[in-house]
């Protein structure tokens, strides 16, 4: 089953914890942990809103730097990529470990606006704290 799972591993406080995202399509899966905000994943709900109201066609989230000298890096492109409200998602991720324990990923999931809308109203409640995980399931017909 195709889906996005956020859970929140261990709060440094309010706003800083870490996170451990599962992503999972039919040709591949990937599991990172990486320290993030309340920030960060209000920035990656409400382009999801806006998204989800056809707002933009095109909405891209990161978490880290593409670089050498950070400890991850998550990217995760939304984009409508039919009329009939099919959503693509690149999700490219990459560990920052050395060889031979780093991981890079690249796959895409496709799913439906009606499920972006569920994802970012289960992100609006672990940014409020009352739930520690938020899930998408992502169903695909397409």
């Amino acid at each position: 089953m195709n889906c996005i799972v956020f859970h929140k591993v261990w709060e440094v406080d309010q706003d800083m914890f870490e996170l451990r995202m599962s992503a999972r399509s039919a040709e591949c899966q990937i599991k990172i942990n990486f320290y993030t905000s309340n920030q960060e994943l209000e920035e990656l709900r409400d382009g999801l809103r806006a998204l989800g109201k056809l707002g933009v066609k095109e909405f891209t989230w990161t978490s880290g730097e593409d670089s050498q000298d950070v400890t991850h890096y998550v990217c995760c492109r939304f984009f409508l990529c039919s009329k009939r409200g099919h959503v693509a998602i690149e999700v490219l991720t990459d560990n920052k470990r050395p060889s031979p324990n780093g991981a890079r990923t690249k796959f895409f999931i496709i799913t439906e606006l009606g499920s972006i809308d569920e994802f970012a109203n289960e992100l609006d409640q672990l940014i409020r704290g009352n739930e520690t995980t938020a899930s998408g399931v992502v169903p695909s017909s397409f």
